[in-house]
């Protein structure tokens, strides 16, 4: 079923009103473009509906908003970043986000001791079934779409009911809902959907670290300029100029438009669009005022054995309680640990991560836990010191 007026979506959202959870998916397009274009968005529901609703027919998605916000009603996804972002992006403008929510990727990371599991193949896990991905890289922007276009977006909520299904109950016998709770409520954050600040994306760029004074408050202003301007016309940064670009005219300024074309990966093209502002930006900076970039530091030397030791530690206890390793902590976490103890302010080390993980990585480190080769299986095991 199509919904492509804002009729017909006033009605389903008062069907929707009475569930207890909806699936729900977006397709999109982001190729070439600063955000993505949303060209769909899928509803499942009561177990065997779904309804792809035309953003590109209704002006007004409003009956979706309260929907959305409804406390009483679970949102499920699988893996709902970006979906969150493009969903958000535009409810935001009505102050309000998506709320609350399942994910289906995060859910599969605490029980099948994988991370990042592709829905594909988690629908293969619980169902049996092999996904189609032939639309993958359709022009969710371009009407008509054709039957088999719609069949693979609805596939994608249809499905998605029996895995949540699944991992809910697997959650609840083992008792990790309330650690799948934790996960989702950081998806809930409407910091995460905040746009970028013009004046701070200059220290996301490689080498900016190294810039002090004049050069750093200049790639402050080019990069707040770049910004600006992808965000205006809707155009990957990239293709305005490119970050080591950014760099190199920080670091040697030119004030002429021929002295744009003795720059080393500035394009013809990119100089008579951008070129003027460029110069601009770099002739009227008056005050440096930026913020000094904090340096990345590595891990000493001597500490990398530590680290090292702790990885496989917790890779023991990922594959012992199935749980995805990055889900459970990365090797910076782990730096993290080695360097302060129990001072660190690593996720490792705090909620149900310390009591699955941490307290034996404390315990590892204290020489309390030790890892050994198994006495009759080919295996490495965590076991604690006599």
């Amino acid at each position: 079923m199509i919904i492509k007026t804002f009729e017909e979506l006033e009605i389903l959202c008062k069907e929707l009103k009475s569930c207890k959870e909806i699936f729900v998916d977006t397709e999109f397009v982001s190729e070439g473009r600063y955000a993505a274009d949303l060209g769909s968005i899928q509803i499942g529901y009561n177990t065997d509906k779904a309804v792809f609703v035309d953003p590109l027919a209704i002006d007004d998605l409003s009956p979706l908003f309260d929907i959305f916000k409804d406390e009483g009603i679970l949102k499920v996804f699988h893996a709902a970043k970006q979906d969150l972002y493009i969903l958000n992006k535009i409810l935001l403008k009505e102050e309000c986000l998506v709320t609350p929510i399942f994910d289906t990727q995060i859910a599969a990371s605490l029980v099948l001791s994988e991370d990042q599991m592709s829905f594909a193949k988690l629908v293969a896990i619980v169902t049996g079934k092999r996904l189609e991905k032939a639309h993958g890289f359709t022009n969710w922007l371009k009407r008509p779409l054709d039957p088999e276009q719609l069949e693979y977006a609805l596939d994608d909520v249809l499905y998605l009911m029996p895995v949540y299904y699944f991992l809910r109950d697997k959650l609840l016998e083992l008792n990790r809902m309330e650690w799948a709770k934790t996960e989702f409520l950081l998806l809930e954050d409407g910091e995460n959907y905040v746009a970028k600040n013009p004046q701070t994306v200059y220290k996301k760029i490689k080498g900016a670290d190294r810039l002090k004074g004049r050069a750093l408050s200049l790639l402050c202003a080019l990069a707040a300029y770049r910004e600006n301007t992808a965000s205006a016309t809707n155009t990957p940064p990239s293709k305005i100029v490119r970050d080591e670009v950014l760099l190199e005219l920080a670091r040697r300024p030119v004030t002429t438009m021929k002295g744009l074309f003795n720059v080393r990966g500035m394009a013809e093209q990119q100089i008579r669009v951008y070129g003027n502002e460029l110069v601009n930006v770099m002739s009227q900076l008056e005050h440096p005022v930026a913020e000094p970039v904090k340096k990345y530091e590595p891990t000493p030397a001597a500490n990398e054995p530590l680290v090292d030791f702790l990885q496989l530690c917790l890779r023991l206890i990922s594959q012992e309680e199935n749980i995805g390793l990055s889900t459970l902590g990365t090797r910076s976490d782990l730096c993290d640990v080695v360097t302060f103890g129990k001072e660190s302010n690593s996720k490792l080390l705090k909620g149900w991560r310390y009591d699955v993980a941490g307290a034996k990585l404390m315990e590892a480190l204290e020489g309390k836990l030790a890892a050994k080769i198994h006495e009759k299986e080919a295996r490495v095991v965590l076991k604690r010191e006599e």
